[in-house]
């Protein structure tokens, strides 16, 4: 198992999907990609992730396109052959926890803009 952490930006807007797992339950998955500076460099990564369950909804009631995450999950790897022989490699983080970075900077904005208001 190889336990990662990426901070990035959202390639795009994130969607919530419902599926039902094999014990009957309905679950809540968004699929996202980060776009992940590289340190000390010009280049970017893109990273596909997966969240799961409150965080996915929360990640998709707050967050848009641009909105920066920190993600901390299990990075693996899916080897498949396709139909015409050719093997392809998947990557993927499964995340265990996301923190909603923006959010906090505008959580702090408008907490200043309530002290504002009281102090007048």
């Amino acid at each position: 198992m190889i336990h990662t952490e990426f901070i990035g930006r959202l390639v795009n807007n994130p969607e919530l999907k419902k599926i039902t797992t094999k014990a009957g339950e309905e679950k809540s998955v968004a699929n996202i990609t980060l776009a992940v500076n590289r340190l000390y460099s010009d280049k970017v990564d893109y990273v596909d992730a997966t969240v799961w369950g409150k965080q996915a909804e929360h990640l998709v009631e707050g967050n848009s396109k641009g909105s920066r995450v920190s993600i901390i999950g299990n990075f693996e790897t899916d080897v498949f052959e396709k139909e015409d022989g050719t093997k392809v490699k998947n990557y993927n983080v499964n995340v265990d926890t996301i923190q909603f970075l923006d959010r906090k900077i505008e959580r702090n904005v408008e907490q200043e803009a309530e002290q504002n208001e009281l102090e007048r």
